[in-house]
């Protein structure tokens, strides 16, 4: 389920996702990832708000790389102009990408190198069971935080951060015309995998996201 109201996070952090000024192509930004194209702008941030639907079928079609950064890009920059770190200290903050099909990547589990690029970490054996205990989607942004660095009376806070990043991860993917599930809950064995990277680590949120298989009705 969701950690804050739906409305909440769309309005915060509109602004931020859409962005002051135009992002520059990702192939611009990014040392190329194999994908096609560098993706454009995206679509209008009313198109954005007003189209918001959670979606739990998607097609096979893959997701391309640079899309992929694009997105990721975009909700790192409204979190980080949401929640700068000298205001409100580094929670540990860690988006993993776990891959079953995208256009320029192989299958599997992925993280950002310090380059900008996704820094592949194998293959998990619970790559699938995320489609079978979430949606059948082509990939999947897990969102992992460590509570140990925020001490116990910040945990409440450590939570909205990420409901937030999830959220701008979102809106970024709608921008670029994909669409998303998210779910505010861990998966016990991506957190056994998000402790094993970083000591202290936990999974607590997670966004489906590809091409949609049909469009949920407005309501």
């Amino acid at each position: 389920m969701p950690l804050i109201p739906l409305d909440e996070p769309a309005a915060a952090l509109a602004a931020l996702v859409r962005g002051r000024a135009p992002l520059p192509g990702v192939e611009e930004r990014r040392p190329h990832t194999g994908a096609a194209a560098p993706v454009t702008d995206g679509a209008p941030l009313e198109t954005v708000l007003e189209g918001r639907r959670s979606v739990r079928e998607f097609t096979a079609e893959p997701v391309s790389a640079a899309t992929l950064l694009a997105v990721l890009d975009r909700a790192a920059q409204a979190q980080r102009d949401q929640w700068p770190v000298h205001r409100y200290g580094d929670p540990g903050l860690r988006l993993l990408l776990a891959v079953r099909s995208a256009e320029g990547l192989g299958r599997g589990l992925f993280t950002s190198a310090p380059d900008g690029t996704l820094r592949a970490l194998g293959v998990p054996h619970w790559l699938d069971q995320l489609a079978d205990d979430y949606a059948a989607a082509p990939v999947f942004v897990l969102v992992c935080g460590s509570p140990s660095r925020v001490g116990p009376g910040a945990a409440g806070g450590l939570l909205v951060r990420v409901g937030s990043l999830g959220y701008a991860i979102w809106l970024a993917a709608r921008t670029h015309g994909l669409e998303c599930s998210v779910f505010g809950a861990g998966h016990y064995l991506v957190r056994q995998e998000a402790c094993r990277l970083q000591p202290g680590a936990r999974h607590v949120f997670t966004v489906a996201l590809g091409h949609p298989a049909r469009l949920p009705e407005a309501g």
